[in-house]
Parts: C-alpha cells; sequence; structure tokens
C-alpha cells in the first residue's frame, strides 16, 4: 500500500531528520513477512544495506502477536480457532495478509531465505529476541560492530513479555553509510 508512494514518499517519511549519522534506518516487522520486500528493498536502496533481524520463538511470537491484535481490535477470536483456522490455509500454502498471519510469520526459514537471495550473508545480522532480553548489553555490542558505529549507553533495559521500561536512545540501524 504505502510502497505505491513511492521512494521519495518513504524517505521523507522515515528519514527527514537524517543530519549526517553515520548509520540511520527504521524498522518494521512485516518486512520480514511480505515476500515481495527483499526485492523491493535491494531495487529501491541498493545492495549495501545491514539488515537487523530479529527473531523470537515461533510459539511465543504468535501469542503476543495474538494479544496485540486483540489489544488493537482486530481479533475477536480465540487463540485456538485462530491456530486451527490458520494451520488448515498453510497446509494449502495460502499466507494470511496482516495484520494476521500468526503461524506463518513464524515460518523464518522460508522468510530468511528471500533476503539471502538478494543480500549477502555478511549484511545481515541475527538477533534472538530472547537472547536480547537476557543479555542485551552484549547483543548490543554486536549490533554496534555489526553496524560500524561507536557504542553508547543505553539508559533502559528492555523486558520479555512487556514494552520497555524506557525508550532507547540509540541509532535506528538498517541503512549504514561511511563518512567520506
Amino acid at each position: 500500500m504505502r510502497y505505491a508512494e513511492g521512494l521519495a514518499a518513504y524517505e521523507l517519511r522515515h528519514f527527514a531528520g537524517w543530519n549526517g549519522e553515520v548509520a540511520v534506518g527504521e524498522k518494521c516487522p512485516e518486512y520480514l513477512y511480505l515476500p515481495k520486500v527483499p526485492q523491493r528493498l535491494h531495487d529501491g536502496l541498493g545492495k549495501d544495506l545491514r539488515l537487523l533481524i530479529s527473531l523470537r520463538s515461533p510459539a511465543a511470537r504468535a501469542y503476543s502477536h495474538y494479544r496485540h491484535n486483540v489489544a488493537q481490535f482486530r481479533e475477536s477470536r480465540s487463540f485456538a480457532e485462530v491456530v486451527e483456522n490458520e494451520a488448515m490455509s498453510l497446509v494449502t500454502g495460502k499466507r494470511d495478509q496482516p495484520p494476521f498471519g500468526y503461524l506463518g510469520r513464524g515460518l523464518y526459514a522460508e522468510q530468511i531465505e528471500r533476503y539471502l537471495d538478494k543480500f549477502p550473508t555478511n549484511q545481515c545480522h541475527f538477533i534472538s529476541f530472547e537472547a536480547m532480553t537476557q543479555r542485551q548489553s552484549s547483543i548490543m555490542q554486536s549490533i554496534y560492530s555489526f553496524l560500524g558505529v561507536a557504542p553508547f549507553k543505553i539508559t533502559s533495559r528492555f523486558r520479555q513479555g512487556g514494552r520497555p521500561l524506557a525508550t532507547y536512545n540509540c541509532c535506528r540501524a538498517t541503512k549504514v553509510t561511511k563518512p567520506s
């Protein structure tokens, strides 16, 4: 839907405040799930992107996604019902469209493969959500290293099963450019 607005609209929406930072970017959970996104990223933003790919236990991810949709009044069915319905669809090869796709979003192998077809593995950094909640400092250090940016102190902690205790004060990291 927003893809049709074009690259200029995308850049204006997400990067209008860019002020020469070495690393800027944005995130959206749909990017991993939607099949056309890797090609669009490659074609629109180039092959030199750095991609942070955060993965969560598929079961925990599905239930969290379900709870989110219930809270947003997008879902009224029981969790058992949505799982059963989607499982039947997956057998036929059908993928539920956003904001649904509770089970399909956990099929990480096919989603990651689409990215690895377009971007070399050294441009993809995989992060375990569960590891992030347990070893935040070391995971953040690995992200800083991957992006080639200087680390800085994060003044909040992320906790599993809830919102961050405070907003992160760190770079948004998807596209990395080196200063000339």
